[in-house]
């Protein structure tokens, strides 16, 4: 009967749809967009990558960043402006003392933390693990007490003694010349060698 006959649809034909190197475009995940087949490299959907923040302002868990050691810290503060992630902060304490904290969920390791510490005291762990960022993921690095030079008034951690590196630098060398680089080593060693006295000292109290 042709009426009964017209009432079917025609069975697809093997091949049909396909791209033309055989491939269904459906099958690797690409959308058609107005006719034409759009890559799986441009569909983006609204959840967050690892660390980013979501719609709602809250971070997903990261994955990519390393644990921080910290074996001398000034408090300077020059690796949390270094951040470019903020993972990096340095507040004051109801004591009075300076605690320099490390986000584990910001960090993304690019390291110029580690790269610009004015002692070469700060470095790279291992990796994050997933399960810690769950847990806890702000890793306290140093608390520092600083205090204020009453010559210059920056200021420093007071376990240097009773000026900050750079007036001690001038103190100790007042008709050297030096090249900024010169005087940036220099105040680095007399740093280290100040809070190494400082922790002498304090072992000798303790004994």
């Amino acid at each position: 009967m042709v009426g009964a006959e017209s009432s079917h649809l025609a069975a697809p034909v093997v091949g049909e749809g396909l791209t033309s190197n055989g491939e269904d475009p459906f099958s690797s995940g690409d959308l058609l967009s107005d006719g034409e087949p759009r890559n799986g490299d441009e569909l983006h959907g609204d959840a967050p990558r690892a660390g980013e923040q979501s719609p709602g302002g809250e971070q997903s868990p990261g994955g990519e960043g390393n644990y921080l050691e910290v074996t001398d810290c000034s408090g300077c503060g020059v690796c949390v402006s270094a951040c470019p992630e903020k993972a990096l902060s340095l507040t004051e304490t109801a004591e009075g003392l300076f605690q320099l904290d490390h986000d584990l969920r910001a960090c993304r390791s690019c390291r110029n933390c580690v790269k610009l510490c004015t002692l070469g005291t700060l470095s790279a762990g291992e990796s994050v693990a997933w399960q810690d960022l769950m847990e806890s993921h702000i890793q306290t690095l140093a608390v520092v007490p600083l205090v204020d030079c009453p010559n210059c008034g920056a200021r420093y951690d007071k376990r240097e003694g009773d000026l900050c590196a750079l007036c001690t630098f001038r103190q100790e060398n007042p008709f050297g010349a030096a090249s900024p680089e010169q005087m940036a080593g220099a105040i680095s060693q007399a740093r280290v060698r100040a809070m190494r006295r400082s922790q002498m000292r304090e072992g000798e109290t303790t004994r």
